[in-house]
């Protein structure tokens, strides 16, 4: 945020060292752009994000860019590609379903029996992905992967109702 004005974006304050890291990046150069002109909805989400003590990851704008906070840093370990969760957002947001809805629907019998194969296996048909709508349209999706299918639906679904406003 470099060249924005950190002192006024009180959203943004906080969240430790990733909050940090989002206030001295220069997003004018990315396809979110300035954080100023991101929806209030999104603002939210990363203020959420940034603070929570929960691990929570975020996929934003149509190039589904990353932002996590202080609590997933461990979870990444030395894998920097959480599939699963990272996952769980990419299949909520290229299907426009939950990801639960989709497992639904992958089984036998079914009309997208085998989905989860397909995309070199970045399909995920565990509960947990949710697509974010705000106004009708979606705007990014969340994935959540800490617990049981049951609870982290519930906690996405949380999520993406926070956001919805």
């Amino acid at each position: 945020m470099r060249n924005g004005d950190a002192e006024n974006s009180g959203w943004l304050a906080g969240g430790g060292e990733m909050g940090a890291r989002m206030r001295a990046k220069d997003w004018s150069a990315t396809p979110l752009g300035s954080p100023e002109t991101w929806p209030q909805s999104v603002k939210m989400a990363v203020s959420i994000c940034l603070n929570s003590r929960s691990r929570i990851l975020l996929w934003l704008g149509p190039e589904l860019r990353i932002i996590y906070n202080d609590t997933y840093i461990p979870f990444l370990g030395d894998i920097k590609h959480p599939a699963m969760l990272i996952n769980k957002a990419f299949t909520a947001r290229a299907f426009d379903i939950s990801t639960a809805e989709l497992a639904q629907n992958g089984q036998p019998g079914q009309q997208f029996f085998g989905i989860h194969v397909s995309n070199h296996g970045r399909v995920m048909i565990f509960a947990g992905g949710i697509p974010l709508s705000r106004g009708g349209s979606i705007i990014g999706a969340i994935g959540v992967s800490s617990g049981s299918g049951v609870q982290d639906d519930a906690v996405a679904r949380a999520g993406a109702s926070a956001i919805a406003g």
